[in-house]
């Protein structure tokens, strides 16, 4: 089902309770009628500068710098997350430079239009010798800890369906470990991520809790994480829209007509 929903850029949900039939209904079809944008491909391309920067890795579906992102719905923002290197510079910087070691190209296709549209960005930041503070954006360890946290679930996944559930249990606890190291370990998004992992290894447990609703669960965990796309088992992507329609499938199934 999972596969399915992957090729039509659609979403499986695991309806695992009676009680979460309504917030899946709401999900899938606060997205389906607030979808503004598909077929959205990026574009990252390195830039000669003065420090010379690599990108090492991106956490998309291809694993490299052309990927597919997944739809936007209406009041949704996507971010995508990659890993750059800066080598250790020798030369004197006599004043304060501004380098732009990225450059970023968006396609994407309007649904209420089928206009396909193309927009750009980079990434730039000053380069100094003066001692000064570093600030943390909260945002980029929250997303890294997202993309790690999918990342760390599809291992887990894998040496589960080798038998391996020790193991699995065990990836799931160095996933634990992994976001309660990070600067953001307090965020809210970190918190629920931490609990998708205790989720998971209970899922874990043995092979019938595996292969009976156990590998639906987590696979859904690991998706919607990837893909920024709310599940039953989590709301941090949860939309406007699809809370809206939640409330209305919830009041309609708990006083039918």
């Amino acid at each position: 089902m999972n596969l399915i929903a992957e090729v039509k850029e659609g979403e499986f949900h695991f309806v695992e309770t009676e009680e979460s039939i309504a917030d899946s209904f709401g999900d899938c079809l606060g997205g389906l009628v607030s979808i503004v944008a598909d077929e959205i491909y990026i574009t990252l391309s390195e830039q000669e500068s003065i420090v010379p920067c690599h990108i090492t890795k991106v956490y998309s579906e291809s694993n490299g710098n052309y990927f597919k992102m997944p739809q936007l719905f209406s009041g949704d923002h996507k971010e995508t997350v990659f890993m750059l290197t800066i080598p250790g510079y020798t030369g004197v910087i006599e004043q304060d430079i501004t380098i732009t070691p990225v450059s970023a190209q968006c396609a994407y296709r309007l649904v209420k239009t089928g206009e396909v549209l193309n927009a750009s960005a980079s990434l730039s930041f000053n380069v100094t010798e003066a001692d000064v503070a570093i600030t943390i954006d909260e945002d980029v360890y929250v997303h890294l800890g997202r993309v790690m946290t999918s990342e760390i679930l599809k291992q887990a996944s894998a040496q589960a369906n080798a038998d391996n559930l020790a193991e699995a249990r065990a990836t799931c606890d160095n996933g634990i470990s992994y976001l309660t190291s990070l600067p953001v370990a307090s965020h809210a998004t970190i918190v629920v991520l931490i609990q998708d992992f205790h989720d998971a290894k209970a899922r874990f447990a043995d092979s019938q809790t595996w292969h009976y609703g156990g590998k639906a669960a987590v696979s859904s965990m690991q998706k919607g994480h990837y893909a920024q796309k709310a599940t039953v088992s989590s709301e941090i992507y949860t939309t406007s829209v699809q809370r809206t329609y939640k409330q209305a499938a919830k009041k309609a199934i708990s006083h039918p007509n």
